[in-house]
């Protein structure tokens, strides 16, 4: 930076080829003809993960010995960082789909860079968000381990598991919120 505050020409051109290099993988804003702008030029997609069941964590017992079944599902969300799109609200963890991923390809990549894991089993189901020029697809799928250590990035204020019948009591993002009754349907299916 030069003394005066601005970038250097260098270090513009630097700016420009790593924006570049996103726009080229997908990763930049729509305008989208339903008015509102969208990240992901190629859609988005997150996993909405789920538990049913933790480590009791009592006595000597080491860790992960015993299980407790909870009386309903844990999901795992996320709390947006403020300077992220729609940043301050609860979703899944989750982003724009780059050249070359199927959907849940790209949910998992952006899952497990926001989350720290990837340990997830197959998803049971998804729910399309379809707009005139871009989509999002939220994938449900429960995990391997229900202990799994959460490693939030730099994209998450917060990552935490809530039991489900909390959810709707946060601040979600709006077309997550619409899409909360379907993809707890999705979950309802598969706990026993």
């Amino acid at each position: 930076m030069s003394d005066s505050g601005e970038l250097t020409p260098e270090e513009l051109a630097e700016r420009d080829q790593r924006r570049a290099e996103r726009r080229a993988r997908g990763e930049a804003f729509v305008d989208c003809a339903c008015g509102n702008k969208h990240w992901g030029i190629l859609g988005a997609a997150g996993i909405l993960a789920w538990r049913t069941e933790d480590s009791a964590g009592d006595g000597g017992r080491p860790e992960g010995t015993d299980r407790v079944r909870r009386s309903e599902p844990d999901v795992l969300l996320q709390l947006r960082v403020s300077w992220s799109h729609r940043g301050g609200t609860w979703a899944v963890p989750g982003g724009a789909i780059n050249r070359g991923e199927t959907a849940w390809e790209g949910a998992v990549r952006e899952f497990t860079e926001e989350s720290g894991f990837d340990a997830l089993k197959e998803p049971t189901g998804s729910h399309v968000l379809q707009h005139p020029d871009w989509v999002y697809t939220t994938f449900v799928a429960q995990v391997d381990d229900p202990n799994v250590e959460l490693v939030p990035n730099d994209e998450s204020e917060d990552l935490r598991w809530v039991p489900i019948s909390e959810v709707a009591s946060l601040d979600l993002m709006e077309p997550f919120r619409a899409a909360l009754p379907t993809l707890r349907a999705l979950i309802d299916k598969q706990v026993d």
